[in-house]
C-alpha cells in the first residue's frame, strides 16, 4: 500500500488499527474480485477510504459520486459489540458498493430532486433493493440487516417483487408513505447517498482527493459492462442483473442518427448527405478502359460537417450528460466520423473536434443559454453545413433569422420542455425507451 488517506473526522481510533484496517480492506477486494471476476476493473477502480465511526453515521459503509468507498476500519476489522463478520459478507458489502456507483444511483437521486423533494432515506431504500433483489452471492452473504425486495411491502402489504428498478421501488414505497399519517424514512438501511455532502465526505477528484470524474466513471462503466457482455455470451449467466445492467450500458445512441441527419439535410441543405457529385481532382476508376485521350471525373459523396452543441446547466444531470456523449458518437459517424462539440452553460466551456463522445469535456453547472453557444457552432472553421443543440430546452433560443444555418435541437431528460423550442427548428426527443 502507498499510503494511507483517512477522511477528515474526529480521531476514535488508533493510526495502527487504521493500517490494519486499510490492509483488511485489499482481502476484501481480492475476496470480491474473485467471486465477480467480470467487476474486476471496478472493484479495483474504486479510492477507499477509512473513516472512524462510521457504522454510528451510516452503517459503516457509503459511495460516494466520485468513486470513492467509505468504511469503518472498526467494523472491517470486527472489532466492537457487533462481532466479526466473515469475509464472504464484507466482499458483498464491498460489491453492493460498487454497484451502487456503476448503476448511477447518485445520478438517478438527481434527477428525481427536479421533480420535486424527494425522499433521500426511501431512495436509499429502493437503490439497496435494486442491487441486492438480483443477486443470489449477495443474497445469500449479506448481513441479516441488508435491504431485500421481499422485506419491502407496498401499500396494500404485499411483498415487493425482484428485478426492478430502483425508481420502481422508490414509487411504490413513496406512495405506501404517503398513505401514513406521519413522515419518516421508512425502514432503515445503509444510508449510500446524501442530499448534500457529510462532513466525511471528500470533494470533487483532485491530485490530493483522488476520485473519478464523470467522463472517466462514464469510461469505466462502458468497459465492465463490455466484460460482462463477453464473458456472459453464449452460456446461462447467473448474474442476471448484472447482464441487465451492462445491456443497457451498451446500448446505441437512442436517436438513430445516420437517418435523422440524413433527412435533415436533404430538407434543409442544397447538397444532401449521400448525394453525388463529380470531380476531376481525382480520375475515374473508369479511365483504364478508354482508348481516348478524354479525361472522366471520379465521382464523390459530399460529407455533412455536422456542429454540435452541449447543455451543461445544472438542470442536465449527470445522466443527461452521458446520454449526449452517447448520441455525439452516433452524431459523428453520421457525420463521416467527426463532429464538431462545443460544450458550456451561459458560454462556451469546452470545444473541440471529437470521433467520440468519450472524447467530449464538460465544465460549468450554473445557468442555461445556449444562444453564444449555437452562434459559435454557426461561426465554426470550416463552416458546418448544420447544428445539433443537446439539451433539456431550459434555455432562451435565438430569434428566427439570427442563425443562418438550420438546427435540430436533441431534447434530452426525463423532464425536458419540447414546448420551449421555436417552431421553426426541427425536434428530436432522446428517451432510453
Amino acid at each position: 500500500m502507498a499510503s494511507v488517506m483517512v477522511a477528515p473526522q474526529e480521531p476514535k481510533v488508533s493510526e495502527e488499527v487504521i493500517e490494519r484496517a486499510y490492509a483488511r480492506f485489499a482481502v476484501v477486494r481480492l475476496a470480491a474480485a474473485k467471486q465477480y471476476p467480470f467487476l474486476g476493473e471496478g472493484i479495483f477502480a474504486m479510492t477507499p477510504r477509512a473513516v472512524p465511526g462510521l457504522r454510528e453515521k451510516c452503517g459503516g459503509w457509503a459511495m460516494d459520486k466520485h468513486g470513492r468507498c467509505y468504511f469503518d476500519p472498526e467494523m472491517i476489522l470486527g472489532l466492537g459489540e457487533d462481532g466479526a463478520l466473515s469475509l464472504a459478507a464484507l466482499a458483498s458489502i464491498y460489491v453492493h458498493e460498487v454497484w451502487h456507483y456503476l448503476r448511477r444511483h447518485h445520478m438517478r437521486f438527481e434527477t428525481l430532486q427536479v421533480s420535486g423533494s424527494p425522499n433521500m432515506g426511501l431512495w436509499n431504500i429502493a437503490a439497496d433493493a435494486e442491487i441486492n433483489g438480483s443477486d443470489s452471492f449477495l443474497r445469500e452473504h449479506l448481513p441479516d440487516w441488508a435491504i431485500f425486495p421481499e422485506k419491502l411491502e407496498d401499500g396494500d402489504g404485499k411483498p415487493l417483487p425482484g428485478n426492478l428498478l430502483a425508481e420502481q421501488y422508490y414509487a411504490r414505497l413513496l406512495q405506501k408513505e404517503e398513505e401514513k399519517e406521519e413522515g419518516g424514512e421508512g425502514e432503515g438501511g445503509n444510508e449510500c447517498m446524501s442530499e448534500t455532502p457529510r462532513d466525511w465526505e471528500e470533494g470533487p477528484p483532485s491530485p490530493t482527493q483522488p476520485g473519478l470524474d464523470p467522463i472517466e466513471g462514464n469510461d469505466l462503466r462502458k468497459r465492465v459492462a463490455k466484460t460482462i457482455s463477453e464473458s456472459s455470451a453464449g452460456r446461462s449467466y447467473q448474474h442476471t442483473g448484472a447482464c441487465q445492467w451492462a445491456e443497457e450500458e451498451l446500448k446505441p445512441p437512442a436517436i438513430a442518427w445516420q437517418e435523422v441527419t440524413r433527412r435533415f439535410a436533404r430538407r434543409s441543405m442544397e447538397m444532401g448527405v449521400g448525394a453525388a457529385d463529380f470531380t476531376f481532382s481525382r480520375r475515374s476508376r473508369r479511365q483504364g478502359v478508354l482508348q481516348s485521350n478524354v479525361i472522366l471525373p471520379a465521382s464523390f459523396q459530399p460529407r455533412l460537417r455536422i456542429g454540435a452543441v452541449i447543455d451543461t446547466s445544472g438542470s442536465m444531470s449527470d445522466e443527461d450528460l452521458s446520454s449526449a456523449s452517447s448520441e455525439i458518437t452516433g452524431i459523428a459517424a453520421a457525420a463521416g466520423g467527426t463532429c464538431v462539440v462545443i460544450t458550456g452553460d451561459t458560454d462556451i466551456g469546452w470545444s473541440g473536434n471529437v470521433s467520440s463522445g468519450r472524447d467530449v469535456r464538460y465544465g460549468a453547472r450554473g445557468g442555461t443559454d445556449m444562444r453564444p453557444l449555437i452562434e459559435a457552432a454557426a461561426k465554426s472553421n470550416p463552416q458546418v453545413h448544420c447544428i445539433i443543440v443537446l439539451t433539456d430546452g431550459y434555455t432562451p433560443w435565438p430569434e428566427r433569422g439570427e442563425v443562418q444555418l438550420p438546427v435540430l435541437v436533441g431534447l434530452i431528460g426525463r423532464h425536458c420542455r419540447p414546448e420551449s423550442v421555436p417552431d421553426w427548428m426541427a425536434v428530436v426527443e432522446i428517451t432510453s425507451d
